[in-house]
C-alpha cells in the first residue's frame, strides 16, 4: 500500500554545474564547473565568459547573418553588477527577463536529456567507486561527448519555440505559462 512506503534519499545525488549556450541549429560552448565546492562566484562566472562569450556571440552573427541576443535567467551571478557591466562593454544585447520567470530559458529543457543521454550512455557512473568526487570528475570528462551526441534538431526546435515563449509570457503580464 503506497501511503505505507516510506522514500528514503539513497545519497547517490551528485551535481556538477555546467555552462552550455546554443543558438539555432549551433551547437556551442559546453563547460563543466569543476574544482568547484559551494556557489559559483559572478567573477568565476565572468571569468569563464570572458573568455568564451565574445568569440562565440561573433560566429552566431556571422554563421546566421543575424543579430544576436544573449539569454541567461534570473540567477544573482548573472545578474551581478561586474557581469552586467561586462556584458553591457561587449555591446551584447541581454534579453531581459521578467522577475520569478524561468519560463523562457529554453535551455532548461536540455538539461533533463543531457542527463538521460548521460545515463544512459555512462550508465556505470552511477555505481562507480571513488565517491562524490570521483564520479562528479567522470561527469564532467564525459558531459562534453553527451552534449556532442545532443541532436542539432532539438537546439532548433527550442529556439523556434521563443516567439511563442515571449508572447505568451507577455500575455499573462509574467505570470505562469504552458512553458
Amino acid at each position: 500500500m503506497p501511503e505505507t512506503v516510506k522514500p528514503k534519499k539513497t545519497g547517490r545525488s551528485v551535481s556538477l554545474m555546467v555552462l552550455g549556450a546554443f543558438a539555432g541549429r549551433i551547437r556551442g560552448l559546453f563547460l563543466p564547473f569543476t574544482g568547484i565546492n559551494g556557489s559559483i562566484t559572478a567573477e568565476y562566472y565572468l571569468k569563464q565568459m570572458w573568455e568564451i562569450l565574445p568569440r562565440f556571440m561573433e560566429y552566431v552573427a556571422d554563421t546566421l547573418d543575424a543579430d544576436t541576443i544573449f539569454m541567461q535567467d534570473n540567477a544573482s551571478i548573472h545578474k551581478a553588477g561586474i557581469v552586467k557591466n561586462w556584458l553591457r562593454e561587449q555591446d551584447f544585447t541581454v534579453m531581459n527577463w521578467p522577475p520569478y520567470s524561468p519560463d523562457l530559458n529554453s535551455i532548461e529543457h536540455v538539461w533533463p536529456m543531457l542527463k538521460a543521454a548521460l545515463q544512459r550512455d555512462y550508465s556505470d557512473i552511477a555505481s562507480m567507486r571513488g565517491g562524490p568526487s570521483a564520479v562528479k570528475e567522470k561527469m564532467a570528462e564525459e558531459l562534453p561527448q553527451v552534449w556532442r551526441s545532443l541532436s542539432l534538431n532539438l537546439f532548433q526546435t527550442l529556439c523556434a519555440s521563443m516567439p511563442h515563449r515571449v508572447a505568451a509570457i507577455r500575455a499573462s503580464k509574467g505570470w505562469y505559462t504552458k512553458y
